[in-house]
């Protein structure tokens, strides 16, 4: 491997490992207080989620998305299912986090502000919560396509 493989490739791990280990990190801990009831610790996750989702993950995302496409043609790889399937799950995600999660975390996090737990908050944060838990396996499964690289002789 060339060095500016070894950077692309080192930058595109980082990236990912910040990216999808803080999803599956942030569903541990929100789990844990919803499994407690402790509707303060909720509301305090999903603005932390926020904070560091605009800051690190979305940083994280683009990365990912660079990276990949120049490490693709640095390696001499050719665009495979594998890869592709990888960047549309990738961009669809950086989709998803920008355009619907990052609203509707916004939204029920003003919704309990005002009203506290209310149903329609439980009805708003299971919405949010099964959102996000769908994007972070397709995460999750992205890490494990591209650790085996199925066709890649």
């Amino acid at each position: 491997m060339s060095t500016k493989a070894d950077v692309l490739l080192s930058l595109h791990l980082l990236a990912a490992a910040i990216w999808i280990g803080g999803n599956v990190y942030f569903h541990i801990l929100m789990a844990r207080a919803k499994a407690a009831g402790d509707v303060g610790r909720m509301g305090y996750l999903g603005q932390e989620a926020d904070w560091i989702g605009n800051r690190f993950f979305i940083a994280s995302a683009v990365i990912l998305l660079v990276t990949g496409p120049l490490l693709v043609d640095e390696l001499g790889y050719d665009y495979e299912f594998w890869i592709v399937s990888a960047l549309v799950v990738l961009a669809a995600s950086f989709a998803t986090g920008a355009l619907y999660l990052g609203p509707q975390g916004n939204k029920l996090g003003e919704m309990m502000q005002a009203q506290g737990f209310t149903d329609a908050t439980r009805a708003q944060f299971q919405k949010v919560l099964t959102v996000s838990r769908v994007e972070t396996t397709l995460l999750v499964l992205v890490v494990i396509d591209m650790a085996v690289k199925p066709g890649l002789g």
